[in-house]
């Protein structure tokens, strides 16, 4: 079976991976993405040069300074097909402007991620349980 077969494509088109920083999205993010043959992208590359240097200078960003980011993401989730994004979406409202039909949020950090995704683990296949538990460590 071509992963374009598979019935988690047929469910799932975009992953959103969440978490607080430094709890492992990225990583596991990069790995559903591999297994799956979906893009990933890092929602820390979308932010303005304005927020981040608000990061870097150690102050939290506002709702509106997350607009335009929360922005960027939907776009270009909306621009892709099948997709895994890792980012905080940490408030409601946040996964709120990211949703769309087949969009699945993971948290990051807590037991039970791939029964997040609606699927068992016998769907999932041997290639994209291995990623998932390689990453899953971390």
């Amino acid at each position: 079976m071509s992963p374009a077969d598979s019935p988690l494509s047929v469910v799932v088109q975009r992953v959103i991976v969440m978490g607080v920083s430094g709890s492992g999205k990225s990583t596991l993010g990069r790995a559903l993405g591999a297994a799956l043959h979906a893009p990933f992208l890092d929602g820390d590359d979308y932010h303005t040069p304005q927020a981040r240097a608000r990061m870097h200078a150690g102050h939290g960003l506002t709702d509106a300074d997350r607009a335009p980011w929360l922005a960027r993401l939907r776009a270009e989730l909306d621009a892709q097909g099948r997709v895994v994004l890792a980012c905080s979406a940490l408030k409601r409202t946040y996964r709120d402007a990211l949703r769309a039909p087949g969009t699945r949020f993971l948290e990051n950090g807590r037991r039970g991620v791939l029964a997040a995704l609606g699927r068992s683990r016998e769907l999932l296949g041997g290639e994209t349980q291995k990623h998932v538990q390689s990453a899953s460590a971390y």
